[in-house]
């Protein structure tokens, strides 16, 4: 298993390392500092996209009524 600090995940994600906390441990990856070490894989999975659940199908916009034409003089 690979070893990343957080900070240095940080640094290549462009972010502050306290974002990279805020995520891992939403993730359920412990990191309390900088200066922990993660799981390469584990980090990779916790900024994944998260899949969508079955979207419900949205209802049909209604259409829009066309302006009424101006009546010239």
């Amino acid at each position: 298993m690979a070893k990343k600090r957080v900070h240095e995940i940080a640094k290549e994600k462009g972010i502050t390392s306290k974002e990279v906390l805020v995520i891992l441990q939403a993730a359920g990856i412990e990191a309390k500092a900088a200066a922990s070490s993660v799981d390469v894989d584990e980090a990779a999975r916790a900024f994944a996209p998260k899949p969508k659940a079955a979207a419900k199908p949205k209802a049909e916009p209604k259409a829009k009524a066309e302006p009424k034409a101006e009546a010239t003089p």
